[in-house]
């Protein structure tokens, strides 16, 4: 009896030890699970930092005391190398807490706003996004910040964001604004008179020629349509050819004006619809030159008919001269013509 006690007993042990055994195994095949886990979330966390385009940054900004500026109160706790190469900054330098360096980078015009509005941003926690030039040395680059700062226990503020490099962008979105500019001067001083019209011919822009020509305030034409320029009869001998130009014909033709005082003056218009769906007219005022064409036309008529008149004299001055040359002949006499 005691033997095979024993025996129960050193089962009861050995399966207590096996127990124990795949206990362990599990344990260090779940570490091992966890490590490779572990390994490959660093090796994630690593490639997303390190093959940013943008700039990513973390900074700590103590509870602020009273009249102390933002400035004073920022921790830099990390930046990773492309926030560097973009501010041209050496990342020793940030390591070493340089806050004040990347302030310097700053565009001395910009600093105060840039400050404001991250006080604003830890003040009540929201979004930031803030557009900011860097002079480095003497080239500017424009960098757009975006961050969500958020309270920690301890009354400090973590934000954690990005910075994008957007000076081609901003290069790009002045050169448009150069050329829209010029483009307006262009029409602003341009001799013909030029209307742009929504898709329904109501006036959105129109130019200094255009008010001296129709007699009508800018603020007058801004209320009116292409048709209120124009006659009803005028219209209906020659209705607005908006189809035309909806399928991309150039639009030319001429039409009598009614001005702000009753004058009618003739128009050249040219007209075309542009990639957005409104309209652009140029009119050309040819008031003198239809005068004057007028006027050729008349003196052309009564040159005709003077000529007309002058080769029938001729013929007759002719005829008679042939007549009286006939009887000095039957005279006898020397011809006279």
């Amino acid at each position: 009896m005691k033997k095979n006690n024993k025996s129960e007993e050193t089962g009861v042990i050995l399966r207590q030890i096996t127990d124990q055994c795949l206990e362990i195994t599990n344990d260090i095949n779940e570490l091992q699970a966890a490590g490779v886990s572990l390994t490959e979330s660093q090796e994630l966390y690593f490639d997303l930092v390190s093959n940013q385009t943008a700039g990513i940054y973390r900074i700590l900004v103590q509870n602020q005391e009273s009249g102390k500026s933002i400035l004073d109160t920022t921790t830099i706790e990390f930046v990773n190398d492309r926030f560097c190469e973009i501010v041209e900054v050496e990342p020793s330098e940030f390591l070493n807490n340089e806050v004040a360096k990347f302030f310097e980078r700053i565009h001395p015009d910009d600093v105060q706003e840039f400050i404001k509005s991250n006080e604003i941003a830890q003040q009540f926690l929201k979004p930031y996004i803030q557009e900011t030039r860097l002079l480095i040395g003497d080239r500017i680059k424009w960098m757009r910040f975006e961050s969500c700062p958020r309270r920690l226990e301890d009354g400090s503020t973590r934000w954690t964001g990005i910075a994008i490099d957007i000076t081609e962008h901003k290069l790009a979105d002045e050169a448009i604004r150069i050329s829209e500019e010029n483009y307006k001067m262009l029409l602003e001083f341009a001799s013909d008179a030029f209307f742009q019209g929504d898709k329904n011919g109501y006036f959105i822009v129109v130019n200094s020629a255009a008010i001296e020509q129709t007699g009508y305030s800018r603020d007058e034409l801004l209320k009116m349509n292409m048709s209120d320029l124009f006659s009803p009869e005028m219209l209906q001998e020659k209705p607005l050819q908006y189809e035309q130009a909806r399928n991309g014909e150039i639009v030319k033709t001429e039409r009598e004006l009614v001005c702000k005082d009753g004058r009618m003056i003739t128009v050249e218009m040219n007209s075309r619809m542009m990639p957005d769906g409104t309209f652009q007219s140029f009119f050309r005022d040819i008031t003198e030159r239809k005068l004057i064409e007028k006027a050729l036309k008349r003196k052309l008529s009564e040159l005709e008919i003077y000529y007309d008149l002058a080769i029938t004299r001729e013929r007759k001055m002719i005829a008679l001269k042939s007549e009286i040359n006939l009887l000095l002949e039957r005279l006898g006499e020397k011809l006279k013509y």
